[in-house]
């Protein structure tokens, strides 16, 4: 149920967004293709050295600390999703403007 709940809040707000003729040519386009990737993040990047840029901030997000965050979701969708991939134990970096999620990214971590 709550998946179809999100569903419906992300189909709301592209067409408030960018109206319903988008909305219907994005259900039928047919020609999509999908690449699975895979890649190892920790002998790849070392987000601890990432800047702070102007006001914009990035900040990692777990089950054991988004709760000692205040987050505003410009889209109610990504608050849902991001409700869902915490609860699945799926961790994430969030792109932020004080506490204004401007971006979000999610990852798995592997059993070991």
């Amino acid at each position: 149920m709550e998946t179809m709940l999100n569903q419906i809040i992300k189909c709301w707000e592209v067409i408030k967004e960018q109206g319903l003729a988008i909305f219907i040519s994005d259900r039928f386009y047919l020609n999509r293709e999908i690449i699975v990737t895979s890649k190892d993040l920790e002998k790849e990047l070392d987000f601890s050295k990432i800047p702070e840029i102007g006001s914009l901030k990035f900040l990692e997000v777990s089950k054991e600390n988004i709760d000692n965050y205040n987050f505003d979701y410009p889209m109610m969708s990504r608050k849902y999703l991001a409700d869902r991939y915490i609860k699945m134990g799926y961790n994430g970096f969030y792109l932020l403007e004080g506490d204004t999620v401007l971006g979000d990214i999610w990852y798995s971590v592997p059993h070991k």
